[in-house]
């Protein structure tokens, strides 16, 4: 979370300036995926979809992208708590609907660990090179576009668990640990001299403030505090809802 806080000498190559506001990198490649790509997996692969699913669909897909115009021009997200619980729901839905119901396409099992491979390859190679480079990745756009591509992987992973539950979910399993891992291990590695730095050390303290601000009610906030929580919430939120919520519910079932 401290490439979250502005005072970071790597925060402008965590995040992308979209208009006013700048937005987390994770972040903003999970909302593009889910409001924009995801539906149209979704519509193109799930057999006989109903007009109340894909209506709701499409509905949640312009929900996001009127957030995210909102979040550029104006610099403030609206409805915070319910735009969480509406993609919540979402995820669920999708979870739902590509392992469950019935697909147009079904790939091969070997076909589709090949695909896992080669789209969680980017992303692991950009935290190794951070670990031997003791260095920040600075390519926002190639970091944003590795994201993209690792989230792709996880869906194949989804994919994979028709056809084989117990390996499908252990690549989902084995794959998000060793990604905090080597994600977190990157960071310390890249931001490990500035820890002796005194500017960083006082807005490292100003910035967990913040964040302990920000855990009271939202009606205790200011407007402030509300334009900076456009950057809250990291991508490892839709990781969280599944490891929590959905794999527990396919195990039931």
């Amino acid at each position: 979370m401290h490439h979250h806080n502005p005072e970071c000498e790597n925060y402008k190559y965590h995040v992308l300036r979209i208009g006013k506001t700048d937005l987390c990198n994770g972040c903003f490649a999970n909302t593009l995926f889910m409001s924009i790509l995801l539906p149209i997996y979704l519509i193109m692969l799930i057999e006989s979809l109903s007009l109340v699913l894909i209506s709701s669909i499409i509905g949640y897909s312009i929900f996001q992208i009127y957030s995210i115009y909102k979040i550029a021009t104006v610099g403030q997200r609206s409805l915070g708590y319910t735009s969480a619980i509406f993609t919540s729901i979402y995820v669920l839905l999708c979870h739902y609907l590509l392992i469950f119901n019935p697909i147009v396409i079904d790939v091969e099992p070997v076909l589709t660990l090949a695909l896992i491979l080669v789209f969680i390859l980017p992303q692991f190679s950009m935290y190794f090179w951070k670990i031997l480079a003791r260095n920040e990745f600075k390519f926002t756009k190639i970091k944003l576009m590795f994201r993209l591509l690792g989230i792709h992987g996880y869906l194949c992973a989804l994919l994979l668990i028709r056809s084989d539950f117990v390996l499908g979910l252990a690549i989902i399993v084995v794959s998000g640990l060793m990604l905090v891992i080597s994600r977190e291990v990157s960071s310390w590695k890249s931001i490990a001299d500035n820890h002796n730095n005194v500017r960083w050390r006082k807005g490292q303290a100003k910035y967990q403030l913040l964040q302990l601000k920000k855990s009271f009610p939202l009606n205790l906030r200011n407007s402030k505090e509300l334009v900076q929580d456009t950057n809250a919430g990291c991508a490892d939120d839709v990781l969280h809802i599944t490891a929590v919520i959905v794999c527990p519910c396919l195990l039931w079932s």
